[in-house]
Order: C-alpha cells, then structure tokens, then sequence
C-alpha cells in the first residue's frame, strides 16, 4: 500500500500579497529615514557657528572695529558695524554668514569704557 502525501505550498497570490506588504513597510521606512536625515543641521552650521565665536571673540579685544569679509569654502563671513551711540562707547555690530542655502545675521554689541572693552 503506498501513502500519498500531498505537501502544501504557497499560492501565486500569497506570494504576491506578501513581497507587496514588504515593499510598503520599505518604503514607509525609506521615506522616514531620509525626513530623519533632512532634519538633521548639517555639519557646515557648526562650522560657521564656531568660526563667528572666533570673530567675535577677537572683535571684543580690539580696540577698533574694522569691518572685513572673509572667504570659505562653502560661506563667507562680513562683519560690518552697523550702529554706533553718540557717545562712541557702544557699538552694534553683525556677522552676516552667507552660504549657499541660507543667510544668517548674528548680532553683538560691544562696549566700550575708556579704553577697555567688554
């Protein structure tokens, strides 16, 4: 006597109902991460960040204020003195950044007591 053993397998439809699943799940995935990825500041902000706080340090010890524009690889930096009081003690100053998605103006006011500044 011979046992008949029927195996079941997988539809055609299954198969295609479950690599369609997969696909959505990786998709939904993909488009997440890159929004993750977008969101993220990108590595040339900190760099910028970094070099004003370099000026601006360095604008607070000198005794004048000469305006400058410097170049970089991917922005530049102007800094420009754009209010000075009557008195000449307290001056605004800006750092404008200008790269290649945005412009940034960054503010300082610097002050003056005869001959030091803070």
């Amino acid at each position: 006597m011979r046992a008949y053993y029927k195996i079941k397998g997988s539809s055609l439809i299954e198969t295609v109902i479950a690599i369609t699943i997969i696909t959505i799940c990786s998709l939904i995935a993909t488009l997440v991460y890159s929004r993750i990825i977008d969101q993220t500041p990108p590595i040339k902000k900190y760099e910028w960040s970094m070099e004003v706080s370099k000026l601006m340090e360095e604008t607070s010890l000198k005794s004048d204020f000469i305006p400058f524009n410097r170049e970089y690889k991917d922005y530049s930096i102007a800094g420009r003195l754009s209010k000075k009081e009557d008195g000449g003690s307290l001056s605004n100053i800006e750092f404008l950044v200008i790269s290649q998605k945005d412009t940034v103006i960054l503010p300082m006011l610097l002050y003056k007591i005869e001959g030091h500044e803070n």
